[in-house]
């Protein structure tokens, strides 16, 4: 086999993990939660579940809700970082060989921009046992971020600080995503205070994402005399791709029951099937000099056949359970349409979760058969496997917040809190998602302005660090290697994500939601007023009171 049969094997290899950036954001890879009002409360709003967003966090509670129409964003900032190791934790190196060419990585973070992720929801009671809802939003996490190409490297001759390829080149470099899930919720009363619901979910996927692979042979991966890695960046291949699928269908289940007008419990179940998106890669070949830090620039640009690029992601499933205590402020009489901010002096809520993610194993992409690229003075096939594992685990959480109601029906202000487990594997860490042990500490309010609740809320989450001490299992593919195990074959001779990864989060949100101010359905017939008089209303909207027309005038007497 030809020495450069390979080449791109190691750009799919990348693009196999680019693709996990964007498409697995659910479970245990979300930051909690969509709605600004949810996020506050630390996501503990499973059995609270008061405003539109029911329809995908709650769809029973749609059949004792009122009308309304809700808007909110949440807004992440997050700040990632990778020290790149070789194996015991020592230092990696880029270059050459000769120390003059040859640089240690430094670390390598991410820019720091600003990811909106938006929500729409409506929910419309239809009788006084059932209720309907349509929503439009995605999953709560980052879609967008970018790591540099090239970053601060240490040059081994004289310890000069240098601009030198990045150490998270070789893993990611960039990912946008775009995730949309539209659906239709349906929520009823099958018995007194006993409620079920579901939504039904149309998924769509539109990803967009890259990062530099591996280019050469593997005559030149080798160690240092030390036993340290020494990657080398000549013919290095940035790889991009842009894949769709226009139908991820998926379900939520719920169910709650109200208890002696103090207690709501709940429970939810949320299932997708896997992303299944077609889609090209766009694949330069970059030949470099001997001093990597200086590349030549001679490249050549390919593209793949469109709809010939395949990747599989499945979407682990997960569910909840919540129990919520609330306060019933003292001379208000219930409407039959939930409005915990008039109703209610304060509540508590517990949800525990539970997400598969160990159904998450390999992430798989496919390439056509015979697909050919080209690079400087060379042509190159790209493998029909590129791949990768991640091995995760299951992950659980818990979410613990509540409301307390300053101004009845005018400010409420909460807080929040939750802690998630990790489902990361250190070995196979990545740069996409850091599902690592997670805290989140959250606050916000809302004041009421008419029949619109204006909404703002803030979270810090605090994520664990992963730390492999260079000992990654994510390994490239490149040309010309050869090992015993025939899984391993023409992959490079050791992990391109051996180091430490760090991590912090941000995130605001704003919303609002408008209540529509209608009474509930009348259950038959006209409502008349009581001794034999009929009502009626001005335009200033005040009561008049006149006598029924089918009696007739008493004259006074005196």
């Amino acid at each position: 086999m030809r020495r450069t049969h390979h080449l791109t094997a190691s750009s799919a290899a990348a693009l196999a993990t680019l693709t996990l950036t964007t498409a697995a954001l659910a479970n245990g890879f979300e930051t909690p939660g969509n709605g600004t009002e949810q996020m506050a409360r630390g996501s503990a709003w499973l059995a609270r579940a008061s405003d539109p967003l029911a329809t995908f966090y709650n769809p029973a509670a749609l059949s004792r809700n009122g009308s309304g129409a809700s808007v909110t964003v949440n807004l992440f900032k997050a700040n990632t970082c990778f020290q790149r190791q070789s194996p015991g934790g020592g230092p990696a190196y880029v270059g050459s060989g000769s120390q003059s060419t040859t640089y240690r990585y430094g670390k390598v973070c991410s820019d720091p921009e600003l990811f909106p992720n938006p929500q729409i929801a409506f929910q419309y009671r239809v009788t006084d046992k059932l209720g309907i809802g349509v929503a439009v939003l995605g999953p709560s996490a980052i879609g967008k971020a970018k790591f540099p190409e090239t970053a601060g490297g240490y040059r081994v001759s004289d310890g000069a600080s240098i601009k030198a390829p990045s150490g998270t080149r070789y893993v990611l470099t960039e990912k946008d995503a775009k995730i949309i899930w539209p659906q239709f919720a349906v929520g009823y009363e099958i018995a007194p205070n006993l409620r079920v619901g579901a939504s039904f979910i149309w998924g769509v996927a539109m990803l967009k994402f890259g990062n530099v692979s591996m280019g050469q042979s593997s005559d030149t991966q080798k160690r240092n005399p030390d036993g340290t890695i020494r990657d080398s960046a000549g013919m290095d291949a940035t790889a991009a791709v842009s894949a769709k699928d226009y139908f991820v269908p998926g379900i939520v289940l719920s169910s709650m029951y109200t208890l002696d007008d103090r207690f709501d419990f709940a429970a939810w179940f949320h299932w997708s099937d896997s992303v299944r998106a077609k889609g090209a890669a766009d694949i330069t070949v970059v030949r470099s000099n001997p001093d990597v830090a200086n590349p030549s620039g001679d490249k050549v640009a390919n593209k793949t056949p469109a709809g010939q690029t395949d990747a599989n992601v499945p979407q682990p499933m997960e569910a909840r359970v919540g129990v919520r205590y609330y306060k019933r402020r003292d001379g208000v009489t219930p409407t039959g349409r939930k409005d915990p901010l008039k109703e209610e002096v304060f509540d508590v809520e517990l949800d525990l979760e539970w997400a598969h993610d160990s159904q998450f194993t390999d992430l798989e992409l496919r390439f056509a058969p015979n697909t050919v690229v080209n690079g400087p003075g060379i042509t190159a096939d790209v493998p029909v496997n590129a791949d990768v594992p991640h091995r995760w685990k299951d992950s659980y959480g818990a979410r613990l917040g509540g409301d307390y109601v300053i101004l009845p029906a005018k400010l409420a202000v909460r807080a929040g809190a939750w802690f998630q487990t990790s489902a990361v594997r250190e070995e196979y860490l990545h740069m996409d998602f850091v599902p690592s042990q997670r805290i989140g500490l959250t606050v916000g309010g809302t004041f009421r302005a008419g029949p619109v609740d204006i909404q703002a809320g803030y979270q810090h989450v605090m994520v664990g660090s992963v730390d492999n001490h260079g000992n990654g299992q994510i390994r490239g593919l490149v040309a010309g290697r050869t090992v015993t195990d025939s899984d391993q074959e023409f992959r490079s001779p050791y992990g391109v994500n051996g180091g430490k990864l760090t991590q912090s989060i941000d995130v605001f949100s704003i919303g609002g939601v408008y209540r529509f101010l209608r009474a509930p359905p009348a259950t038959s017939g006209r409502r008349r007023a009581s001794s034999g008089t009929t009502a009626r209303r001005t335009a200033d909207g005040t009561r008049r009171r006149r006598p029924a027309p089918d009696r007739p005038r008493r004259s006074s007497r005196a």
